[in-house]
């Protein structure tokens, strides 16, 4: 492998080679380590202004930047603890309520594909705003990203309930729920469908 980590991880991220598992976060953890990013700057649509941040640049287009979305660079590295830890780190906390900018991750509600709510580098720049304690505990690979979150109120205990018929359902929801309360909802929802309006 070469000293230019930035041409071979955009290379191997470009042609999606066999071993891209294997040899992305080596990769990665020397442009981090090695701060081999800093100093890349921009195309000329752009002023060729420098990268302010490590995801900034990794999601920018060949060739300036590696031309990978986050989440999907979070994926290639998720069997590398020491990468993904790295990554981790990299990532800004979300801006306070009513502060913009300051180099902060913002996402985009109008022409975002991925909503705020569900895109997993938004969720840890909240929780590292809003529970930086569990944040530190996730990237120390303490708790995972998804116990953290709920820990912190960002994300709702989720349950999924097979529904290939009334009684699997109803039993699956018997070990969360107790019976009255499985009884009051659906008498609600008896009720809502009698108005003619939804659940």
């Amino acid at each position: 492998m070469s000293h230019n980590f930035v041409a071979d991880a955009q290379r191997v991220i470009d042609t999606g080679e066999g071993n891209l598992f294997d040899v992305l976060p080596k990769m990665i953890r020397r442009l981090i380590e090695d701060e081999g990013w800093k100093g890349r700057t921009k195309d000329a649509k752009d002023n060729g202004e420098p990268f302010t941040t490590f995801r900034e640049f990794a999601e920018y287009p060949l060739w300036h930047g590696l031309n990978c979305s986050w989440n999907r660079l979070m994926l290639y590295c998720e069997h590398d603890p020491e990468c993904r830890a790295l990554l981790l780190e990299q990532v800004n906390p979300l801006a306070g309520h009513g502060e913009i900018g300051k180099g902060r991750v913002r996402v985009d509600n109008i022409n975002s594909k991925v909503s705020g709510d569900t895109d997993p580098g938004y969720i840890f720049s909240r929780l590292k705003r809003d529970r930086p304690d569990l944040a530190r505990q996730v990237i120390e690979g303490g708790i995972s990203a998804l116990a953290a979150t709920i820990e912190a109120g960002i994300r709702k205990r989720m349950k999924s309930v097979l529904i290939y018929s009334p009684d699997a359902a109803i039993g699956a929801l018997l070990r969360v729920f107790s019976t009255g309360e499985i009884l009051m909802a659906g008498r609600k929802a008896d009720e809502s469908s009698k108005r003619g309006g939804g659940f």
